[in-house]
């Protein structure tokens, strides 16, 4: 029997031919090993680097041959300044120079396959190479159109007050900073795309160090100037990782802002944003027209999932990727793809999102394994089940990681039983992917459909994808139906097309695609064990100290050294303060983003609060409070989550504002006034998005 499909990552570099890659089962502690069979791995590149250190320092990339004065991206005045050298290795144009230069100036033969071949390495990054050639210089002057010095400075014509000639002010010519002339030794980065490298799985790496760009990923040596962070160390470097999480504006008098909110929505990567910004001026109708545009989105969409397959193991010729809007969306085509039968059951667990409990209730019987009282799974429960309903269990629908505890079921053994009874398994990857590494395919063991959405792995909102056998997503007439599902249309008939197009109706999101696909790729990259490790320490942490506080109950597992592996997230609430309260001051006074409220998992947040199941009375009068009342709150709690940008201080933090809510929960004298202030920069900043 195979290894679990939960399995870490491989080793830093490429493992010898005869050590086979471990694998971690789900339920087995950290350090435990059995085999697992994965691709062989090809050296990723850094997700990101400093651009002050770009062509310098321990991780830079190579430095290609400057490019020949023809090529467009180069103007004249640079090219006549670097030394002769042979074309870029690309031999095309650099997406990110064209849009300083008019589009006349790049001719159609030097621009359109060169310009694909580019936009491919953007996202890509198999090889980023860096060269530097000096500023190009418009002439000034017949006197210094070729010496390579600024313009001469001029006297201004104005005069401050009734001060001498001598005090005139003296400036630079007002278009210098137009011109590069700011100091003779003025350079720029020029990027040249090298050609695409073979389609292979990158080589995981550890998190060698942060600079103050964001994470530096480098393979061997330590870098100097950061401190390392490795599997023998286990330390959080106090430097943030490479996200754009532009703090969002606080109150006045409130300290710095600390995202404790990643199971909600995670802040987008750098290079994610970075491969937006590189397709946005080249994006078009993906499968429909002929110009380059829309050539270029259509390779660019389907590139982006073979990364997607590529980041869960997945085969291309047995497994098709569909993108939609979320999970959610995906989990609708889903249930919608599957041809059930009057009597057939689906099967789901007490930990379940709403998301993957409601649609399977359109479709099919739902059957529910309940939770224990510390919102774990057992799985002798779920064999019980399956047994009680032998022959009619059609799917198993599980989640990978809880959004309300963190608890992790044994995806693995799952998969087991349900393949043993004759069902398939699902598994709502959502609060997983970023956390832990997830294999379509791991030995003997399959994992038959698997979903997530990128606004929970480091990319914006409106991306998500579902993996699973091509057969399945072509049984049934798509879950929305119009243009781009079909290939005759009749007036009275209609032909589907083959999966995944059936399912993706409309014109496709392709920039969500693409950052779906670059968050992957770096996921990849990262040595998903020392990742999980850091996070179980920051967890041990967080336990440890609201376990401190007086009248602060956890929720989940009692068990403080995490024997059984989960995400980092905490569940609690403070005795004496509503859930939302707590999370109102956590804010306005202490600038800590949480979660408050149900999350989505009404009956686990139910079970785990201990409340009695409602009676239908009791259902009716809720809701009519609720509908009539929109200030009304459902029971709920507080939950902090972690991510990759948290650190120590974040989790000391959040406890020593609880032990200050604790003592005395009463609201700041400043409360009203900042939320005040809140509402007024939250308009300013609205009116900034809208402004011309």
């Amino acid at each position: 029997m195979g290894g679990s499909p939960l399995a870490p990552a491989a080793p830093e570099g490429p493992a010898p031919a005869s050590a086979p890659p471990t694998s971690v089962p789900l339920s087995a502690p950290p350090g435990s090993s059995a085999t697992s069979a994965a691709p062989p791995a090809a050296v990723a590149p850094p997700i990101a680097s400093s651009p002050s250190s770009r062509g310098a320092g321990p991780w830079a990339p190579p430095t290609p041959p400057v490019p020949e004065s023809g090529e467009a991206w180069l103007s004249p005045a640079a090219a006549s300044a670097a030394p002769a050298s042979p074309p870029s290795p690309c031999g095309g144009t650099c997406l990110r120079s064209l849009p300083a230069h008019p589009i006349s100036r790049v001719t159609p033969s030097a621009a359109h396959q060169p310009l694909r071949t580019c936009f491919f390495e953007v996202l890509n990054r198999s090889r980023e190479a860096c060269c530097t050639v000096r500023s190009p210089r418009a002439p000034y002057s017949k006197a210094n159109a070729t010496a390579d010095q600024p313009p001469p400075a001029r006297q201004c014509t104005r005069k401050r007050g009734n001060g001498s000639p001598a005090s005139t002010r003296v400036r630079r010519c007002p278009m210098g900073h137009r011109m590069g002339h700011r100091r003779p030794d003025a350079r720029r980065a020029v990027f040249a795309a090298a050609p695409l490298r073979s389609f292979s799985r990158p080589a995981r790496r550890s998190i060698a160090a942060f600079d103050p760009a964001g994470l530096a990923t480098a393979a061997g040596t330590q870098v100097d100037e950061a401190r390392a962070m490795n599997a023998s160390s286990r330390t959080a470097p106090s430097a943030k990782p490479p996200l754009d999480d532009k703090p969002p504006p606080l109150c006045e008098g409130t300290p710095g802002y600390v995202n404790l909110d990643h199971a909600a929505t995670t802040p987008a990567l750098v290079v994610v944003k970075q491969a937006v910004e590189a397709a946005l001026p080249y994006y078009g109708g993906v499968h429909r027209g002929s110009g380059l545009p829309s050539e270029l989105s259509t390779e660019l969409y389907q590139r982006c999932r073979l990364e997607v397959l590529q980041f869960l193991g997945g085969d291309a010729l047995r497994h098709v990727v569909v993108f939609g809007r979320n999970t959610t969306d995906l989990i609708n085509v889903l249930s919608h793809s599957i041809a059930f039968e009057p009597g057939d059951v689906v099967l789901v667990t007490g930990l379940e999102h709403h998301s993957n409990d409601l649609p399977w209730r359109r479709v099919a019987r739902v059957v529910r394994v309940e939770a224990d009282a510390q919102g774990g799974l057992s799985e002798d429960a779920v064999e019980a089940c399956l047994k009680r309903h032998q022959g009619r269990v059609r799917l198993l629908a599980v989640t990978g990681a809880s959004n309300v505890t963190g608890y992790m079921p044994d995806i693995g053994l799952l998969a087991d039983l349900a393949h043993r009874y004759g069902a398939k398994i699902f598994v709502d990857a959502a609060q997983l992917v970023a956390h832990r590494s997830l294999r379509l395919v791991t030995g003997e063991r399959e994992l038959d459909f698997v979903a997530f959405s990128g606004h929970k792995m480091y990319a914006p909102f409106g991306s998500g994808a579902l993996v699973g056998a091509r057969e399945s997503f072509e049984q049934r007439p798509p879950f929305a139906s119009g243009g781009g599902t079909v290939s005759v249309v009749t007036p009275d008939r209609q032909s589907w097309l083959n999966a995944p197009h059936r399912q993706e109706a409309g014109t496709p999101n392709l920039l969500g695609a693409v950052a779906l696909a670059r968050a992957c790729r770096a996921l990849t990259s990262l040595d998903l064990r020392v990742v999980a490790e850091r996070e179980r320490t920051l967890t041990r942490r967080a336990l440890r100290g609201l376990r401190a506080i007086p009248g602060l109950t956890l929720y989940g597992s009692p068990d403080l050294e995490l024997r059984r592996d989960r995400v980092g997230i905490v569940p609690f609430n403070l005795q004496g303060v509503e859930h939302g309260e707590v999370a109102e001051a956590l804010a306005l006074d202490h600038g800590i983003g949480v979660r408050s409220g149900c999350f989505c998992a009404q009956p686990l947040v139910t079970r785990l609060l201990g409340r009695p199941e409602l009676s239908s009375l009791e259902y009716l009068a809720l809701t009519r409070s609720l509908r009539n009342q929109p200030d009304g709150r459902m029971p709920g709690m507080v939950r902090a989550s972690l991510g990759l940008c948290t650190s120590e201080e974040d989790i000391d933090r959040l406890c020593r504002a609880l032990a200050e809510i604790a003592a005395d929960p009463r609201p700041s004298r400043r409360r009203d006034e900042r939320r005040r202030q809140r509402r007024a920069e939250i308009a300013r900043l609205i009116m900034g998005v809208f402004a011309p």
